[in-house]
């Protein structure tokens, strides 16, 4: 369990002009679940032992967004809108365990998965056809690695995964540019994801844990009707920092 610092950076660029459209949101508060279950690791075969499942749940709770440009266009105070951003991934993963009785044990893993993005703001946003807000609905596979060493009462913790979205919904009235990725015609959007961790024991099989997590997602627009422009491009990602505790039983 986690409370997060988080940092949010959305970059919206037409070939012909660059940076149309950016969105920043900086410092806003959430909070992280994150859950493993290994059912076979206290028994049977040892080949099952390491396969389990892990799950992920962070969610900004109603932070505040506002448009000066959307202001001085209209020729109107902005007001301040909800603004909300959730994430989630399940995932199968496979550990094995590498010098486990030795001074510093470490343990490797790969995993695979599938999870989504969600930002939206509230009720309050003017919605039109022409109006391009920096919402994100996306839904994606995940493919990892991970690493975890153990140096009693440190724990040290990196992972790395690649994300290959199958699922955007693009901004209002655009439109998804079709299979720009020619080595990977089913992906809608690729990307990455970066995680690291330490962690210091406090009491038997507690933990607090710092982490850091970044994640970027890049996808492309077709150009608008009327237009022979290269796709835009458009590059989402985030930034988030936790402390909190972790538990093993």
């Amino acid at each position: 369990m986690e409370p997060r610092w988080e940092q949010r950076s959305f970059r919206h660029t037409e070939f012909t002009t660059p940076n149309v459209r950016s969105y920043d949101a900086n410092g806003y508060a959430s909070f992280a679940l994150v859950a493993g279950l290994y059912p076979f690791a206290r028994g049977g075969s040892p080949l099952w032992q390491g396969l389990g499942l892990t799950f992920r749940y962070a969610r900004a709770f109603g932070f505040d967004s506002e448009s000066a440009r959307f202001g001085a266009e209209n020729r109107v105070r902005p007001l301040p809108v909800d603004t909300y951003f959730w994430r989630y991934d399940a995932s199968l993963r496979y550990r094995i365990a590498v010098n486990p009785q030795g001074r510093m044990p470490l343990e490797l893993a790969v995993s695979a998965g599938s999870g989504g993005w969600s930002f939206d703001f509230g009720s309050d946003l003017p919605r039109a056809p022409d109006l391009e807000a920096p919402t994100a609905d996306y839904r994606m596979l995940r493919l990892g690695f991970d690493a975890a060493a153990r140096l009693p009462p440190v724990t040290f913790f990196a992972s790395f995964g690649y994300l290959h979205a199958f699922s955007i919904a693009a901004p209002s009235s655009r439109e998804l540019d079709d299979l720009h990725y020619p080595h990977l015609p089913s992906a809608a959007g690729i990307g990455a994801e970066m995680r690291g961790a330490v962690g210091v024991t406090i009491w038997q099989k507690l933990e607090v844990r710092l982490s850091a997590e970044y994640a970027v997602l890049a996808f492309h627009l077709k150009p608008l009707p009327g237009r022979a422009d290269a796709p835009a491009r458009v590059v989402d990602a985030y930034l988030s920092i936790g402390l909190g505790p972790y538990v093993s039983f």
